[in-house]
């Protein structure tokens, strides 16, 4: 069974709603393909990368609170199956482990889980991320509102990018809060607050 397969028959089958599984399916892509893009200047075995993306959130179909072990045991049991060495198993695995793992010091990491750790950082401060935030929060809100809900995902933004691993992962980080900053700026302007320094 080849990988993708297997994560979107384990997605079919559990109990969690549709939306959730949704969610999840298209944030492992846009992870794969920003993974795609870190590879593209960064020396990382892909297989390793884009296998731990593929599995990497499999655990929150079961739980929010540390899905990053329940993502290892699932994924564990799924790897022994496969034609995949052992020595690389692990890797793959340790990927998955430490994804969301930001309190780790960047020497102890390898690239690969550099590269998984930077895509998924940067999928969640994506403009698709924060927009979907700001409808679910703020249907029938004030524009001022949904400014004001931006401006609090930049400040998390900002506190994130300690946690970017590779150089690339930060150029890209640094695209995306800039562009955010456009973003808050401009709708600032057309709703008519200026920001007073």
């Amino acid at each position: 069974m080849r990988r993708s397969n297997f994560a979107i028959i384990f997605l079919d089958k559990t109990d969690k709603d549709d939306k959730l599984k949704t969610r999840i399916i298209q944030h492992t892509l846009r992870t794969m393909k920003l993974a795609d893009k870190i590879l593209k200047k960064e020396l990382a075995d892909r297989q390793i990368v884009i296998t731990s993306l593929l599995l990497h959130d499999l655990g929150k179909t079961l739980t929010e609170s540390r899905h990053d072990l329940v993502s290892y045991d699932i994924s564990k049991i799924f790897l022994e199956y496969t034609k995949i060495e052992e020595s690389r198993q692990k890797r793959i695995l340790d990927c998955i482990l430490y994804h969301s793992a930001k309190n780790i010091k960047s020497l102890d990491l390898t690239m690969e889980q550099k590269v998984v750790m930077d895509a998924d950082i940067l999928d969640e401060i994506g403009m698709l991320t924060i927009v979907k935030q700001c409808l679910k929060f703020h249907r029938n809100k004030d524009i001022n509102e949904i400014i004001k809900q931006l401006e609090d995902n930049l400040h998390k933004i900002e506190k994130e990018f300690n946690h970017v691993q590779t150089k690339y992962g930060r150029e890209l980080y640094a695209q995306k809060k800039n562009k955010l900053k456009e973003l808050i700026e401009l709708l600032r302007l057309e709703a008519g607050m200026f920001k007073i320094k």
